[in-house]
């Protein structure tokens, strides 16, 4: 009877590890590189809005990289409650010589790659750092102003999101740059029950069939396709319809 007992709590154990493992999969994966890898790594925390308009997508016009679109959202940024733990991974913020103060405090930047589970899981743990609600505000209403409709901004404040998934992108050369790079993404919905979402998404409606604002409207075709006309789709608008990209990031501006 004991030995049964014994063994249906180590099934259960066993059960319970491999479950933890999956849900954290990505961070394992991710974790496993710091053995790997000698080098520093580059860094990127973000969170996405998924929003659609009669069953297409809304992508912005992406200042940091002028003449493509993306969903909207942008990099979370730390507290400054967050600096020992930042200190301790040795976190170097990346410069943006283009939008000094707008960037102060990004979750972007450099870690030796031996700090690659330390900062995972700091990350992991939502402390010292944005919610996705108030970055996906602030990044939201920065957005408006950036693509021509600043007016509105008045419905941001009240706006709430839903989890779609979260990605952890394994260390990967990138093209042109002396470095590996690791992004932990997560993609919302916007929550059209929250105060304010449905007039949101009109005045967007409307704005878009008016011709104003720097905005796409477009379909997983040409999400997949990587076009819109002649206008190019971040590689990122992927996470909007499933877990990986499909394509090279396009070249950023190093000045």
């Amino acid at each position: 009877m004991i030995v049964g007992i014994v063994s249906s709590v180590a099934a259960t154990m066993i059960v319970w590890a491999a479950a933890v493992a999956w849900n954290h999969r990505g961070h394992l994966v991710a974790w496993s590189y710091s053995v790997l890898l000698r080098s520093r790594v580059r860094v990127s925390v973000a969170a996405l809005i998924r929003l659609e308009i009669d069953g297409r997508f809304v992508l912005f016009h992406t200042k940091r990289h002028p003449g493509t679109y993306g969903p909207p959202g942008g990099v979370f940024k730390f507290r400054e409650s967050a600096r020992p733990v930042l200190d301790r991974i040795q976190f170097e913020e990346e410069q943006q010589p283009r939008e000094p103060k707008s960037a102060y405090r990004d979750i972007r930047g450099y870690i030796p790659a031996v700090a690659i589970g330390g900062f995972l899981r700091w990350i992991a743990s939502g402390e010292g750092r944005e919610s996705a609600v108030e970055c996906l505000r602030r990044e939201l209403g920065e957005e408006l102003g950036e693509i021509g409709l600043p007016e509105l901004r008045e419905y941001v404040p009240q706006l709430c999101f839903r989890s779609v998934r979260r990605i952890v992108e394994t260390p990967r050369k990138v093209p042109g740059w002396a470095y590996r790079q690791l992004r932990h993404i997560e993609v919302h919905d916007l929550d059209l029950e929250s105060e304010g979402a449905s007039a949101f998404v009109e005045a967007l409606r409307s704005a878009e069939a008016a011709g104003r604002g720097e905005m796409l409207l477009v379909t997983a075709e040409d999400i997949n396709h990587g076009r819109d006309g002649l206008a190019i789709l971040g590689s990122q608008s992927c996470y909007l319809i499933r877990n990986r990209k499909l394509r090279q990031d396009i070249p950023r501006m190093s000045r």
